[in-house]
């Protein structure tokens, strides 16, 4: 039943969301490659990090004593798990 619901309330919707003009250097900007360009520039900025010295040595790892065995990738493995995946569930 509410899988039927949604589907009918997005075949009547008829909103579009698109993302308005952005302003770079005090003009506004409409064209969609530009302001992908404005966002993806941004968004680098906001989470790149600025540090120019190197990683810092915390000297060995508690850890390092912990043996785990070697995993193995094959196309059969991946294979299997690529078809048990529905693509009609949320990822996650």
């Amino acid at each position: 039943m509410p899988k039927n619901l949604f589907s009918y309330i997005k075949s009547k919707k008829t909103e579009t969301s698109t993302i308005p003009p952005l302003r770079e250097n005090g003009e506004l900007k409409s064209e969609s490659s530009i302001k992908a360009n404005i966002l993806n520039k941004h968004f680098q900025k906001a989470f790149t990090p600025n540090t120019s010295q190197d990683i810092p040595d915390k000297g060995p790892s508690p850890y390092t004593n912990s043996c785990m065995s070697d995993i193995t990738v094959n196309e059969q493995g991946l294979r299997k798990l690529l078809s048990n995946i529905n693509p009609h569930k949320a990822s996650g």
